[in-house]
């Protein structure tokens, strides 16, 4: 039904693999081969980006480079959305199914969340920054996951009201991350449908 996906760049996969800074303490981020392998080349080299600002923001939370972990965490999260907005390209044009990105996109917002939870020692500031960018990540996952169930013709009636585009920060779309605390289903569910109360007629 969908064409060959190509292999991404084998560039792109091995720095993804050497994401994470030489030296650098916490949870190891990056991608391996086989996470990569059928992600289309476009959406692989903004994996590449958003997992080396991961590494970058968490190394500089590790030597206390404050303002540089927030701006990395930002970059994170410009990359996140623009995997959203690529993947979606993707699958209305028929190139892609999105299987193997919503994988992929899903393995990078669990790297968000290890370093969102290996923050003991992050200020108020950069632990901000690190839920929204939890946030960011999730909501992206949700995303493209819900893009690949339309792709494979799922029915997404249920749970993709409730999907916002991660398009900034913040929004009522958003779901909060708290450390340590994942959302199951987050921007899938849990959005209530507004609307004034019916009137009975006399």
């Amino acid at each position: 039904m969908f064409p060959v996906k190509s292999l991404a760049p084998a560039a792109v996969i091995a720095s993804l693999a050497l994401a994470a800074p030489a030296g650098a303490a916490g949870p190891s981020i990056g991608l391996s081969k086989s996470q990569l392998a059928g992600v289309s080349p476009g959406v692989a080299v903004k994996l590449d980006r958003a997992e080396r600002a991961l590494a970058h923001a968490q190394s500089s939370i590790d030597d206390g480079a404050n303002g540089h972990a927030i701006s990395q965490l930002a970059s994170t999260r410009r990359q996140l959305r623009a995997v959203v907005r690529s993947v979606r390209t993707g699958v209305r044009a028929g190139r892609i199914d999105g299987n193997d990105e919503a994988s992929a996109v899903a393995a990078v917002a669990d790297d968000v969340s290890a370093v969102a939870n290996d923050d003991n020692d992050a200020t108020n500031a950069v632990e901000t920054a690190l839920d929204t960018t939890e946030t960011t990540a999730q909501n992206a996952s949700d995303q493209v996951a819900a893009l690949a169930d339309t792709a494979n013709g799922a029915d997404t009636t249920s749970t993709s009201t409730g999907a916002t585009d991660p398009s900034s920060d913040g929004g009522s779309g958003d779901h909060q991350c708290v450390h340590g605390d994942r959302p199951g289903d987050a921007g899938a569910t849990g959005q209530t449908t507004g609307g004034s109360t019916p009137t009975s007629s006399s």
